[in-house]
């Protein structure tokens, strides 16, 4: 129902994912576009609300693809051989998280019984 070219090329764009690694990506992009299409109402979608599902679902994919590299342990030792845990970004599992919502909400009209239960981990955005 959607084009798959389109939502990995949101994602390339979104994620800034270099292209070497985008085969890294390929399954967790088509995760997430499987799991909008479910939630699609066909019978209500048109051609500009497709490309707008296209962009969600790469949003969503985004959002877990930001969450599989924050979980990702990096360790760093320092010049003095000290190791130290680096590169913690929550900040971006935040924006990554209201970037999906936006997307999803700009969908609504056509997702089937017209609704969307969003809830995170942690209980708040920022989990």
């Amino acid at each position: 129902m959607l084009d798959f070219n389109n939502i990995l090329l949101d994602f390339q764009q979104l994620s800034g994912c270099e292209a070497e690694k985008m085969n890294e990506e390929i399954s967790l992009v088509e995760n997430a576009a499987r799991r909008l299409e479910a939630l699609i109402d066909e019978d209500k979608l048109t051609p500009p609300d497709r490309r707008a599902c296209e962009y969600a679902a790469a949003c969503c994919a985004v959002y877990d693809h930001v969450c599989k590299e924050v979980g990702r342990e990096r360790i760093i030792t320092t010049a003095d051989g000290k190791a130290c845990s680096g590169e913690s970004r929550p900040q971006r599992i935040a924006a990554a998280f209201r970037l999906k919502i936006s997307a999803l909400s700009g969908i609504s009209g056509v997702v089937k019984d017209n609704g969307f239960l969003f809830k995170t981990a942690g209980g708040s955005e920022n989990g």
